[in-house]
């Protein structure tokens, strides 16, 4: 008898190019060919022994039987236990149903030969008035044009997140909310779109770009406005278009959970990819496999090198900029500014020192439990 707990009614089991994936209360579980067909004819009713017949799989049914209620005992667990997320503290902006009237405006722009085109004449655009100095004055912004500065951004960023769910839509899958949330320490916005991990490499893949691609687009819109503004007006819209580029370059930063680290995931079809380069180093000692895959073993090896260089950077940056503001002192009062800055400077080097002390407690977790297991 199988697992009653969950009834494969509620189960919803999609085949895309490359797998079967399963989806349970939002929930993505990926299964082998075999076990999706079963899943699928028990779902249409058939019993387990016909299935297993109908597969020539009579001699192995009891095993399939183990393996199937042990998926599901999985799913189970997985459903109870706390939501595996990145972002803390959500709080939802936009509900399902303005993040969906608002993003098949954009969709026009998800065919595949527009995206090509659109993406080449964005980003030449952007790299054109990046690289261009005369162009990119300092900004300098009184109180009110300060305001709209603030707005126009908001709106920028909300755009990024409609690109995900545009695209989205675009391959048939509904998104959820927009909204707000803490990711590290980093206030962001957040787009429910996690039923895209149903479609296939390529589609997901459009999706992690969507939003960077409507910033480059949304871009070159700035730079035509602010090549017609006045002054003062021409020197807000420098100042959005430089934060657009700015956020963008951060966005296809692949070392934290930003837009370029999915499209690498992706890409290479590599699950859970930023904790297994973080591990690297203990697989590597123990001579261990880290993945059955020579090529994405490569690939994870040099993602995790990248990785640690980084880390080990971000740390010689953060101390070097609190040593310097440390040592600028004011000899007599100290002001407000000061303060900031060595606050602001300090926590910035904690959270650095503290995240590395976690991840080497973490390494030295995994090398006891996988040093254990090796002797056992």
């Amino acid at each position: 008898m199988l697992n009653r707990n969950i009834t494969l009614k509620q189960l919803e089991i999609v085949k895309n190019s490359e797998q079967f994936v399963v989806v349970y209360r939002d929930k993505i579980f990926y299964v082998g060919d075999l076990m999706g067909l079963i899943l699928i004819d028990l779902k249409n009713g058939l019993c387990l022994e016909e299935i297993c017949k109908k597969n020539n799989q009579v001699d192995s049914c009891p095993f399939i039987k183990v393996e199937i209620n042990n998926f599901l005992d999985n799913i189970g667990n997985s459903s109870k236990s706390k939501q595996n997320n990145y972002i803390y503290f959500k709080v939802p902006l936009l509900k399902q149903k303005v993040v969906v009237f608002l993003s098949r405006f954009f969709i026009p722009l998800f065919k595949s030969r527009t995206i090509a085109y659109m993406s080449v004449i964005s980003i030449a655009c952007n790299l054109l008035y990046l690289f261009n100095s005369q162009v990119l004055p300092d900004v300098k912004l009184n109180s009110t044009t300060a305001l709209y500065y603030y707005i126009i951004l908001l709106i920028c960023f909300v755009i990024h997140e409609l690109g995900h769910t545009a695209a989205s839509i675009s391959f048939n899958v509904t998104p959820k909310e927009i909204g707000f949330g803490i990711y590290i320490i980093f206030p962001v916005l957040y787009a429910d779109v996690t039923r895209v991990w149903i479609l296939d490499k390529s589609k997901k893949i459009i999706v992690n770009y969507a939003g960077i691609y409507l910033q480059l687009i949304l871009n070159c819109v700035l730079i035509v406005v602010q090549m017609a503004c006045s002054n003062t007006y021409a020197n807000l819209f420098n100042g959005i278009i430089k934060a657009n580029i700015s956020v963008i370059i951060f966005s296809l930063f692949p070392f934290i959970k930003n837009d370029g680290y999915w499209i690498i995931s992706d890409y290479f079809g590599l699950n859970n990819l930023l904790s297994k380069a973080k591990r690297v180093p203990v697989y590597l000692w123990l001579n261990k496999k880290i993945d059955f895959s020579p090529k994405s073993n490569i690939v994870i090896i040099l993602f995790s090198l990248c990785y640690y260089i980084f880390r080990f950077y971000v740390i010689y940056i953060t101390a070097k900029l609190f040593t310097r503001v440390l040592f600028s002192m004011p000899n007599e009062t100290i002001d407000f500014g000061f303060i900031l800055k060595l606050s602001l400077s300090g926590l910035g080097l904690f959270f650095s020192v503290y995240s590395t002390y976690k991840l080497i407690e973490l390494l030295v977790g995994e090398y006891k439990n996988n040093a254990t297991l090796k002797n056992v």
